[in-house]
């Protein structure tokens, strides 16, 4: 089976900048894969409706097609339904990425327990949401600094001011963010290595350190879902995602490392994914006016994050985008996978899931 990425919003890493300029105007990142027979059968299925719709654009584009032909988008879902042809988004928005992260350098941790468990995974999340939604942005700026120039003084200034400003408006969430973070700041006296409580940095390709990289977290987890819709039998499965310049290698090395880490220390991630990897997919990086198949993940990725960024934002959605975002959710079947993961507050993805 082949399989077809593309992304949608800007894939740099996360810092102040990016931050304080609410992420160049694109807080939310979206992948997209979509998977078929071969690229020809895509190509053979989807073609006659490039006729129908009188589109003759050399490549397809998302942002062309929104809003000038959103009805083409639906009728691609509609036939992506009717071959059965699985579907993978991963939405993010790089807000909530970010609180996660400090929840899981500063709050709980890696360290804190042996593995992962539902219960954890769902105490992380609360406590993301509670930051997400009521932390001052200048705790998101210390963090980002504390990335760029780890000290053992500066985590402990930073885990100093959190606790401070949560105790501004004490409840039983902010009670218990006070009381682990206290906890931190007594490991950080007696841990030799502080780089627990930032997360690890990757490499570009011109030696530039960047952090929380949403496509690198939203390739290896659509990984994982491709994993479990396939029952682990990825021998002769390929993967194509559109041509990444700067972040290929960073792709092709998580790729590596997320195929080889003990199944059992990952834990529990969701019902939708399967980190336990038997068999390992062919990647390959191809430009999208190569391929048609990423040409249509261009399609799905760039319709899910426009029509996300708009909600968010309470703009007004035309009837038919709104139709055919509700025939994308018809796809969504979590136990095997297939559909849309939402890395984002439960409040931001209840108002999604119920348009």
């Amino acid at each position: 089976m082949h399989f077809f990425l593309d992304e949608s919003g800007n894939t740099g890493g996360t810092s102040k900048n990016a931050l304080q300029s609410s992420f160049g105007g694109q807080r939310i990142f979206t992948l997209a894969a979509i998977g078929a027979p071969d690229e020809e059968h895509l190509i053979d299925t989807l073609s006659p409706l490039l006729e129908r719709f009188n589109i003759h654009s050399k490549e397809l584009k998302a942002s062309t097609l929104y809003k000038k032909k959103p009805q083409f988008i639906a009728e691609v879902f509609s036939t992506i339904k009717r071959e059965g042809w699985p579907v993978f988004i991963e939405a993010v928005d790089k807000k909530f990425m970010l609180a996660a992260n400090i929840v899981n350098c500063l709050v709980l941790p890696g360290y804190c327990f042996e593995s992962e468990t539902r219960e954890i995974n769902f105490i992380r999340n609360s406590f993301a949401e509670y930051l997400f939604l009521d932390a001052p942005d200048v705790l998101y700026d210390e963090f980002l600094n504390l990335c760029e120039h780890p000290s053992r003084e500066g985590v402990s200034n930073l885990l100093d001011h959190f606790i401070a400003e949560l105790s501004k408006h004490r409840n039983e969430v902010s009670g218990a963010l006070i009381h682990s973070l206290s906890m931190t700041k007594d490991d950080v006296k007696e841990r030799d290595d502080i780089s627990v409580f930032v997360p690890m940095p990757d490499t570009g390709k011109h030696g530039k350190q960047v952090w929380m990289l949403p496509n690198l977290s939203s390739f290896t987890n659509l990984y994982a879902r491709i994993n479990l819709y396939l029952k682990g039998k990825l021998s002769e499965v390929q993967i194509f995602h559109d041509e990444q310049l700067q972040f290929d290698r960073i792709i092709e090395a998580a790729k590596m490392d997320v195929e080889g880490f003990p199944a059992e220390k990952f834990g529990f991630v969701s019902d939708s994914t399967d980190y336990k990897f038997n068999d390992t997919a062919n990647l390959f990086f191809k430009t999208s006016h190569e391929s048609f198949g990423i040409q249509i993940a261009d399609v799905i990725a760039g319709f899910v994050m426009r029509f996300i960024s708009q909600q968010l934002k309470e703009e007004p959605i035309e009837k038919t985008i709104l139709d055919t975002h509700k025939l994308l959710m018809t796809l969504n079947r979590e136990e095997i996978g297939v559909g849309m993961n939402m890395v984002m507050s439960a409040r931001d993805a209840n108002l999604i899931n119920t348009v």
